[in-house]
């Protein structure tokens, strides 16, 4: 294992480019490093180059910047990094690359022990449940079939890792192989696990399994304190202490299998009317408990309501910007682009440079049971004309699906007929690479900004 980085990383941005490092100045001009900082700056690990992520940068062949975004989006793209996901969209663009899948969103289990209000999951529940149920829960031999042809079709495409993401359309934990899943994934495909779960069922075997073997552990909170934990998961035999303890573990699992500089553990909270004074109490007591990361998100919209009838008080607002204030770079905090309201509407409100390609179907699809299909929204990914196809135990059985002529079919309503998204962030970005390598002549560079 690396020795560990110590803090004598000059107090200055970097630019870590795939062959180079360079230094970013307050004024954005770049320049050279010094070869000292270039070997520092080359020993973080992943996880530490994520968690010190502050953007990604487009450079021309004269060094200008094209493009600049300073939005790292850790734990919506780890433990792929923006970087990775510009370049695909750029060697696609100016080399006709053949796509790859470069992530694979998994919903194996349709139970939960949880009924969380405004659940994620919800509708998809009951829509799986009376559409899509069969296949759920495949034995493990099956399962691990599915994941080498994923990993088969992506090597020959040129990407040896695929992010696999592990969430079920509940509670992950109740999968009776996940323990298995998560070690086979990682050894025999090299299939680094992304795991979200309330953490309510964890169990030995699996947070060994996530600690040697995972990438990065998401605990979701219903609520932030007692009170609201217990009204929004509305279960009574697992607490918002237990909750804590579970980090606690997985923390010191962490450090006694030494894979601190490796792992990510996060947690994840919903904006909720009641929790406006407790958004900064829950940041510093997790931030001190030795997790990495926390993600404030707002959810949909509740049927039958407005999203723009909830603003934000300004004592919700004061108090995630407090709650921002505790990011350096062993602890990250993931805020709303925006803070204006509690809930929203993942809509596509500018088509005009929205893509016209769902980029996100070809190379982030839903793994749903034993179907993979084209995305997470429930009205999309649970019908039957939206799935690629369905994983039978035969070879090459990927090669179908994603066959030219299989794709425009499946695809052909959308974007064009979707009003919201749920991958605009994705398919926003890879068009804006794609835009940017038609407008310029030469080559172009990608850098993630990495604060020293």
């Amino acid at each position: 294992m690396p020795e560990k980085i110590t803090d004598t990383l000059q107090t200055q941005t970097y630019l870590l480019g795939v062959n180079d490092i360079k230094g970013l100045m307050a004024d954005g001009s770049i320049h050279d490093v010094a070869n000292e900082e270039v070997e520092m700056v080359r020993g973080l690990t992943r996880k530490e180059v994520a968690m010190r992520s502050a953007g990604l940068v487009v450079v021309d062949t004269n060094g200008n910047i094209l493009y600049r975004t300073d939005k790292s989006h850790l734990q919506h793209f780890f433990p792929i990094l923006s970087r990775d996901f510009a370049m695909l969209a750029y060697e696609y663009a100016k080399f006709g690359r053949p796509l790859p899948i470069i992530s694979v969103d998994s919903h194996d289990v349709i139970g939960c022990d949880f009924r969380c209000a405004n659940c994620l999951s919800g509708a998809g529940l009951l829509v799986t449940k009376t559409n899509v149920n069969n296949g759920f829960e495949p034995p493990l031999e099956k399962y691990l079939h599915i994941l080498s042809e994923i990993a088969e079709y992506s090597k020959k495409r040129g990407v040896d890792s695929v992010r696999f993401e592990q969430s079920g359309d509940g509670n992950p934990d109740m999968y009776e192989h996940r323990a298995a899943l998560i070690r086979e994934a990682r050894k025999r495909f090299n299939m680094p696990t992304v795991y979200v779960t309330t953490g309510s069922l964890l169990n030995e075997d699996i947070m060994t399994a996530l600690i040697d073997y995972g990438a990065f552990i998401r605990i979701s909170f219903p609520g932030i304190d007692k009170q609201t934990y217990e009204r929004y998961s509305a279960n009574t035999g697992y607490t918002f202490d237990d909750s804590i303890e579970r980090l606690k573990t997985l923390v010191k699992m962490r450090k006694e299998r030494g894979r601190e500089r490796e792992v990510l553990i996060g947690a994840r909270i919903a904006l909720r009317p009641e929790e406006e004074q407790l958004y900064y109490g829950f940041g510093k007591l997790i931030k001190d408990i030795g997790i990495d990361c926390v993600q404030a998100v707002k959810i949909l919209v509740p049927a039958g309501l407005k999203y723009n009838d909830f603003k934000l008080t300004p004592t919700a607002i004061e108090q995630l910007q407090k709650l921002k204030g505790l990011s350096n770079k062993d602890f990250n905090v993931g805020l709303p682009n925006t803070l204006d309201y509690i809930y929203y509407e993942r809509a596509i409100e500018d088509r005009s440079n929205f893509s016209k390609i769902c980029y996100s179907s070809r190379i982030e699809p839903v793994l749903t049971g034993s179907g993979i299909f084209v995305c997470t929204k429930s009205d999309v990914m649970y019908k039957t004309k939206y799935r690629f196809g369905n994983f039978e135990g035969e070879k090459g059985e990927l090669e179908k699906f994603y066959s030219p002529q299989n794709v425009a079919q499946v695809t052909k309503d959308v974007p064009s007929s979707c009003k919201t998204c749920p991958s605009i962030l994705d398919n926003l970005l890879f068009e804006k690479i794609i835009t940017l390598t038609k407008k310029s002549a030469g080559p172009l560079s990608f850098y993630e900004i990495v604060n020293g």
